[in-house]
């Protein structure tokens, strides 16, 4: 554990610390900080601006939020409104000298003004304005620029942040952004752009070893966690900081111990935070994606059994799948052809219905209007002897061993 909480991110720390010396020496530069949802940007960033701020640096942060996308400037506004707003008057004329002034009309704030639209030369003109807006804040003191979820930012600001990273040689700027890899956006190539700039200065966020997951439960225990506890919490989060957390929380409120006897009962858990977080994720890539979570859901870790229809990019950006497909992935995918009503009709059984366990077929039939009836929980059929399609295996109940016979 590193200073401020921090796990194994010692490596990410010291190269923002080397960004804030040569800044203060007057030598700018960009650290950007990639990762899924849940890795500890943002705990990250927010460590930087703490150390920022000790070391005396004026530090203008701002963050993406998903549904102000199409609020021209609306990152901007974050970093310059309230570095004009705790300016006495003698200090914003010196903030708004020169070309600095043109950058007001990101703000509204010169004679009414409108933010200009993307792609025309009005826009350029305030984007060089904001350059010079932070330029001339970096003449009384070393500035840290901050912006989290960049992947969520308006394309104005994306454009301006972008011309600001390409010009901070010889400037008392750092400039620090965070986005979540694979998270679909506008500004892809911006965003590619920004990497570019910031060359051997990106950072992808590695999830948490076993020994640091030991660490982060010890902490929120308040008691070291038996291995086997520790390994079932990294193995259903995949050492994600977030979902860590978020598990322990879960346990706790559920009166469960860290104890050997608790590890079986950790993969069962699902915190209504997480699935919250997960439904909205999934919710932002369409119908699409919905119904291939859905399937995902039944079948399980039995990625290699899936259709051959495949998975698309949406499957990829969820995590449910690492292939490369041609064609989307759906529950239309598990339906029977032809809309067939009863299951002794030859062909309703998806194909991967062989590998299903008893309560995944449950599921699959209760989901199919007018199927509902011929099911009656844990894989058995409520009428007797399965349909033909039905494939030639029956299982006993979950809570049984599972054997196989012929029919």
């Amino acid at each position: 554990m590193v200073p401020g909480g921090l796990l194994e991110r010692a490596g990410e720390l010291a190269r923002i610390d080397r960004l804030l010396a040569a800044a203060r020496a007057g030598r700018g530069g960009v650290v950007v900080i990639t990762g899924p949802a849940g890795i500890g940007k943002t705990t990250l960033l927010t460590e930087a601006e703490e150390r920022a701020g000790r070391a005396g640096m004026r530090v203008l942060a701002a963050r993406g939020g998903e549904l102000e996308g199409g609020f021209s400037f609306g990152v901007a506004r974050q970093l310059v409104e309230p570095l004009l707003a705790g300016a006495a008057p003698a200090e914003r004329e010196v903030l708004l000298a020169g070309a600095a002034r043109r950058g007001l009309i990101a703000l509204g704030d010169e004679a009414g003004a409108e933010p200009p639209a993307a792609g025309t030369e009005r826009l350029f003109t305030v984007v060089h304005g904001l350059y010079w807006l932070v330029v001339n804040a970096g003449g009384t003191a070393p500035v840290l620029v901050v912006v989290d979820d960049l992947h969520w930012a308006d394309q104005a600001s994306l454009r301006f942040l972008l011309y600001l990273a390409g010009r901070l040689a010889g400037l008392p700027v750092a400039l620090v952004l965070s986005w979540r890899s694979a998270e679909p956006e506008a500004g892809a190539d911006r965003l590619a752009r920004l990497e570019q700039i910031a060359a051997e200065s990106v950072a992808s966020l590695a999830p948490l070893s076993r020994r640091a997951v030991l660490a982060l439960l010890t902490e929120e225990f308040g008691t070291e966690p038996a291995e086997q506890f520790a390994a079932a919490c990294h193995a259903v989060t995949g050492g994600n900081p977030f979902l860590l957390r978020e598990l322990a929380a879960s346990l706790r409120a559920d009166g469960i111990g860290p104890g050997e006897a608790a590890a079986d009962q950790v993969a069962g858990l699902g915190p209504r935070s997480v699935a919250r977080a997960v439904a909205l994720r999934v919710a932002r890539l369409g119908p699409a994606a919905g119904e291939l979570a859905r399937a995902a859901a039944i079948l399980g870790r039995q990625r290699t059994n899936w259709p051959a229809s495949g998975c698309s990019s949406r499957a990829r950006r969820c995590g449910l799948c690492t292939r490369s497909c041609a064609r989307p992935c759906t529950t239309t995918s598990l339906k029977p052809a032809g809309g067939c009503v009863t299951p002794r009709q030859r062909g309703c059984w998806p194909p991967t219905a062989r590998t299903w366990t008893p309560c995944a077929r449950t599921c699959w039939y209760a989901s199919q209007p007018g199927l509902g009836r011929w099911w009656n929980g844990c894989g058995r059929p409520r009428h007797g002897r399965l349909g033909a399609a039905e494939p030639r295996a029956r299982r006993r109940t979950c809570g049984g061993r599972w054997r196989r016979r012929r029919m």
